[in-house]
């Protein structure tokens, strides 16, 4: 289905040629669009039934969007041109001086505007979506700049330490994103995505983060056993070296294995310490449904000792 901005396009967007229907789809420079939706927005036609469905679902929703706002005088259609009355108040909206301070306030918002990686309601696809409509309407009042500029100036409002090395990569001057601000986004967008799916899998284990922090801080303590390399440290010829190798070492049901560690298990292994840690919680539970050894003895010989006492008390008495 067709996103119903097709029917908001540009006058200058109305006509749909056969070059435009004969673009290709995906992502890449070497496409025409980026996705479907993209070629649908251009290449449906305005005019049809589809078109007349469409343009009154699209007056309705900005009748309410106004409501009895300034905008009410350029929305009062008796036959619901949705579009008409759309780039009618866009026109009013743009005009004249309005215009200069749309891009001057643009211009501050690129200029002022972070993204630190460390709120919720503001990730990432929010600050990439945000520098889109950026790009529309300094194309749209042409004051775009160069598209190196653009992409140098996204790339510097991201201060999230997690894309540094990304945001590296992308500022290369020979490279592919440099000069193309779409495949720049995309490529940021993939690899925050990645990153939170890693960090989401880690949140959702409790305690896994703050036992690895222990467990680290353990190796370096001072006192007992001071400046120890903890067993699981990278490097540690007992447990199969770096990360990326298999693990070698000892496999029990008490241990617990850090997530660094416990990746590098073969599935034999995994097998083996689900084994063991199902054995040892079995023997944690048989061990505190039984009675101390010698427990009931010691009870009863209590009781035998007290009676006794009672009973010689009384003859004395």
């Amino acid at each position: 289905m067709c996103p119903l901005a097709y029917v908001l396009r540009d006058r200058d967007l109305s006509d749909v040629t056969d070059a435009d229907r004969a673009g290709t789809v995906g992502p890449g420079p070497g496409h025409m669009y980026a996705t479907w939706a993209e070629y649908g927005i251009r290449c449906t036609v305005l005019k049809g039934k589809h078109f007349e469905t469409d343009n009154a679902r699209v007056w309705q929703m900005l009748s309410q969007l106004v409501g009895t706002g300034p905008g009410l005088p350029y929305v009062k259609s008796t036959v619901q041109d949705g579009r008409k009355d759309f780039l009618l108040l866009s026109n009013m909206a743009y005009h004249g001086s309005n215009s200069v301070k749309v891009v001057e306030e643009q211009w501050r918002w690129m200029i002022e505007q972070t993204y630190n990686g460390g709120d919720r309601l503001y990730d990432f696809d929010k600050h990439k979506n945000k520098w889109f409509d950026a790009k529309r309407i300094l194309e749209k009042h042409a004051e775009m700049p160069s598209e190196s500029r653009f992409v140098k100036m996204f790339l510097h409002s991201i201060q999230d330490e997690r894309l540094l090395h990304e945001k590296a990569v992308c500022m290369k001057r020979d490279g592919i994103y440099w000069n193309d601000f779409e495949a720049t986004a995309q490529h940021l967008s993939v690899y925050v995505g990645n990153v939170d799916v890693v960090s989401n899998r880690d949140a959702s284990q409790p305690g896994r983060g703050k036992r690895n922090r222990n467990i680290a801080a353990a190796g370096q303590q001072h006192g007992n056993g001071g400046g120890k390399r903890n067993r699981f440290n990278r490097g540690n010829r007992n447990n199969g070296g770096g990360s990326g190798k298999p693990y070698d070492g000892p496999i029990d049901g008490t241990t617990y294995y850090p997530p660094n560690v416990y990746k590098r298990f073969s599935a034999a292994q995994k097998k083996a310490h689900r084994a063991a840690r199902a054995k040892a919680k079995q023997n944690k539970a048989n061990a505190a449904a039984s009675p101390a050894p010698g427990a009931r003895d010691s009870y009863g010989q209590n009781a035998h000792t007290q009676a006794t006492q009672q009973t010689s008390n009384r003859r004395n008495n």
